[in-house]
């Protein structure tokens, strides 16, 4: 997994960090994020409204990688490698 810039392709003010294994969900960048970038998104969408499944997600792993949420199906632009 390597660290990347990233943001939603309807952009947050400011980019994430986050984490890719270089693979694409329908042609959008998978990215595994931690738990502060994880609540730091539901802070910012606080007044907005937040799709049910995404304030459900649970921490995961990936390879050596333990505890990271994956943002699976969202429409992701990675900015810098």
């Amino acid at each position: 997994m390597k660290k990347v810039q990233w943001n939603f392709t309807e952009p947050l003010p400011y980019d994430m960090e986050g984490f890719t294994d270089g693979t694409y969900w329908n042609g959008w960048a998978k990215i595994w994020v931690t738990k502060n970038v994880y609540q730091t998104i539901i802070n910012e969408w606080r007044n907005e409204p937040i799709d049910k499944d995404f304030l459900n997600l649970k921490p995961c792993s990936k390879g050596d990688f333990k505890g990271l949420y994956y943002l699976e199906g969202y429409t992701i632009d990675i900015i810098n490698d």
